[in-house]
């Protein structure tokens, strides 16, 4: 037995909503602007053993390529930049426009304002703590993903290398990664959401070394709309949500399950053409699908609405991203200010 994945559950979530959904403010723009991760780890359940790994130091300049799967989409790289550091925080950039934007999507690698003291990040303003410093074997702790409590376990391998494994309720599988000290970042990870045949993303290190002297692209984003559709007779299929007139890009990502039929979202944008985010099936066989769409932000009312033919669901995803072009530079502390190193494109 297990448990159905995440999308489901949000498919489900979210069938009632209706009107407009409303966008919090801007992000705040300044690295020691982060606030307390809710949820992040705070306990250990087991003495402190000889030979724990801290918390690495990342230096600005520091990369690392890894390679995003999914069991419902095809590999794609993503190469990550430390392009500042203050007191208590990273800034992590990707090194290309698109994968900053997908990177929203997938919740993995680290990218965003990343923590120093456990390389927490945030996923839908919800934190992604799933590591806890000092490090050891047989270490226990509670810390959580996208806000949801998670318990997690720690086994040292014989490379030295560190593989934990992520439970909801001490049971189904949230996620399970392996951290290397050696090179400061996981070296893979796959996030389950609960499924054990499943994984919405898994990655992989590739590569990874110092002194990145390119421009980055430093992703901050809201959610704009989060929603499932199964029933296009529902006079709610149609819904709008906001875009603040400020944003550089939205990104749209859907998630498309059923047989035989089609299965689709059209967007209709404040300003352009309508687009349209989905799949058509053949088989009798359940199929899963995913795209992302990312296209330049235009302030106003956007509407979403459904294409549902046969039996199936089709998940949407919006946000709406103010996207920074980076320039690697060491003597910077606080990047996101007016003359830092970090503008907003």
């Amino acid at each position: 037995m297990e448990h159905r994945p995440l999308l489901l559950a949000l498919v489900l979530l979210f069938a009632g909503c209706t009107g407009p959904t409303p966008i919090d403010e801007p992000p705040a723009t300044s690295l020691d602007s982060r606030p307390e991760a809710k949820g992040a780890s705070d306990n250990q359940e087991a003495p402190v053993a000889d030979g724990a790994i801290e918390a690495p130091n990342w230096t600005v300049g520091m990369w690392w390529t890894f390679r995003i799967g999914s069991t419902y989409a095809a590999a794609r790289d993503i190469t990550i930049v430390v392009v500042g550091v203050d007191d208590t925080s990273y800034a992590v950039a990707a090194s290309e426009e698109r994968t900053a934007m997908e990177s929203i999507w997938w919740h993995l690698p680290p990218i965003g304002i990343v923590s120093r003291a456990d390389l927490s990040w945030e996923a839908h303003d919800e934190p992604m703590s799933i590591l806890q410093f000092p490090l050891f074997d047989g270490a226990r702790w509670t810390g959580s993903i996208e806000g949801q409590e998670v318990g997690f376990a720690a086994q040292k391998l014989p490379s030295g290398a560190f593989e934990v494994t992520g439970l909801y309720d001490e049971e189904w599988l949230a996620i399970r990664y392996v951290y290397d000290p050696a090179v400061g970042i996981f070296t893979n990870a796959t996030l389950n959401y609960g499924s054990e045949t499943s994984s919405w993303s898994t990655l992989e290190l590739l590569e990874s070394d110092q002194g990145f002297a390119r421009p980055s692209f430093l992703p901050m984003y809201d959610d704009a709309f989060l929603g499932g559709f199964g029933d296009p007779t529902d006079p709610r299929a149609v819904r709008e949500f906001e875009i603040p007139g400020e944003v550089s890009h939205v990104m749209l990502g859907c998630m498309a399950e059923g047989i035989v039929g089609e299965f689709r979202v059209q967007v209709t944008p404040s300003e352009g053409p309508a687009f349209s985010c989905g799949q058509t099936f053949a088989s009798t066989e359940p199929s899963e699908h995913m795209q992302i769409i990312t296209t330049p932000g235009s302030s106003g009312t956007w509407r979403i609405a459904p294409t549902i033919l046969g039996p199936g669901t089709v998940f949407a995803e919006a946000a709406a991203v103010w996207l920074f072009s980076c320039e690697p530079t060491p003597d910077e502390g606080l990047l996101l200010k007016p003359h830092g190193n970090c503008r907003f494109t």
